[in-house]
């Protein structure tokens, strides 16, 4: 949706060649959703987290807390910043994001290796 709203590229004086002007704030609405829906999974995981045994809660809790400083980092990063300026603001979500997603696939071969889920290539 980015790619065809109209206006400036990046705060360039570029204008969007690919701009469609029926479209013009669009893609801040389908961003505000995709945000809520990355909330809503983050927050049932946690939940599940919090319901589930103890062998489980080791496989999960990995993946689970490195999802948590992603979304953290993305909330620093899109939604406070915005609203106090502070550069600080915006490069600590960038660095919370960044351990976050790189952290996912750590996370998840942590609990594949250490946890014994070997049967994982049924699923895959």
């Amino acid at each position: 949706m980015t790619a065809f709203s109209p206006g400036p590229i990046l705060q360039l004086p570029l204008q969007n060649p690919l701009g469609i002007e029926v479209l013009p704030n669009v893609y801040r609405m389908v961003e505000a959703f995709m945000y809520a829906l990355v909330v809503v999974g983050a927050s049932s995981m946690l939940v599940r987290l919090r319901r589930v045994g103890w062998i489980a809660r080791q496989q999960i809790k990995w993946f689970a807390y490195t999802t948590a400083v992603a979304i953290s980092g993305i909330i620093l990063k899109n939604t406070v910043y915005p609203a106090v300026g502070v550069t600080l603001v915006w490069w600590a979500g960038f660095v919370l994001t960044v351990v976050g997603l790189a952290g996912n696939p750590i996370g998840m071969g942590v609990a594949i290796l250490r946890y014994r889920l070997y049967q994982i290539d049924n699923i895959i």
